[in-house]
């Protein structure tokens, strides 16, 4: 025979009737927002007597010892891939990289500068003044990986001494002829020299008596101004250029009588 039971504690907390039978209560309860169902079996009346035993199981009967199981926690996690050994190479060597500026000081050359000269043999060569070598400071970016130079670009140069050229002098293929003392001829002409003077002409103006190019220097034999007059040129013409081929070897032997051939850069072709 069977019977609700109302009497047990907690019923606030319970919230169903129970029901009992002589051998066996059962209690099915669902509990609100839980993740499982808690049931509570198996409790078995002590005695033979029915109120005996009912009373005894009421007296054991715990609504709160039961157990629950809740389904397990699942959780999801992404992890990033790990870097490779060559981005993290890449990466250190970087970071690694450093600059700095290097200053150091290194020679600067000398040229040399040649002269012909007709007071000398053929071939033959002097030194009138020796080279000197100059200085310069050089300023050079240098990058570096650790302590190893990787890159090094000049980035400024600046003389602090410049050089000194040397000065050498080469004799002529041909010996000038000794000068001859000035000898007016008829008419004020002095024709000495003529064939010499021709080919200085061939060198200097192209064999052009009368040519003009704008250089500052004027004729065949290529006066300048200051020169054609300072001999005695003004006689004949304002410039050399407008003189004949005559008056301007009359003018170019008295500069021969005073200072040779040395006042004409083709002296050689005498």
């Amino acid at each position: 025979m069977s019977r609700a039971l109302t009497s047990l504690p907690g019923p606030s907390d319970i919230g169903e009737p129970l029901i009992f039978n002589r051998s066996t209560i059962t209690r099915t309860r669902t509990i609100a927002g839980a993740a499982g169902v808690v049931a509570v079996t198996g409790i078995t009346a002590c005695g033979a007597g029915g109120s005996a035993g009912g009373g005894n199981a009421a007296a054991n009967l715990n609504p709160l010892a039961a157990t629950s199981k809740s389904a397990p926690a699942t959780t999801s996690t992404s992890a990033s891939p790990a870097p490779s050994a060559s981005t993290t190479r890449k990466a250190a060597t970087k970071a690694a990289s450093t600059t700095r500026l290097v200053t150091t000081t290194q020679t600067v050359g000398y040229g040399t500068q040649r002269r012909y000269t007709s007071t000398m043999a053929a071939g033959a060569t002097k030194v009138t003044r020796l080279g000197v070598a100059g200085t310069e400071t050089v300023t050079t970016k240098q990058t570096l990986s650790g302590s190893r130079v990787t890159a090094s670009n000049v980035v400024q140069r600046k003389i602090t001494r410049a050089p000194v050229n040397r000065v050498v002098l080469i004799g002529t293929e041909k010996a000038a002829p000794a000068p001859t003392p000035y000898q007016p001829s008829s008419g004020g002409l002095n024709l000495a020299h003529a064939a010499m003077w021709d080919r200085i002409a061939a060198c200097e103006s192209g064999g052009d008596w009368s040519i003009n190019t704008g250089n500052g220097y004027y004729g065949g034999l290529q006066f300048s101004a200051s020169t054609w007059l300072a001999n005695g040129g003004g006689q004949f013409a304002a410039r050399a250029d407008l003189a004949s081929r005559a008056e301007q070897i009359t003018v170019a032997n008295r500069l021969y009588a005073k200072s040779g051939l040395a006042p004409w850069g083709c002296a050689g072709a005498a």
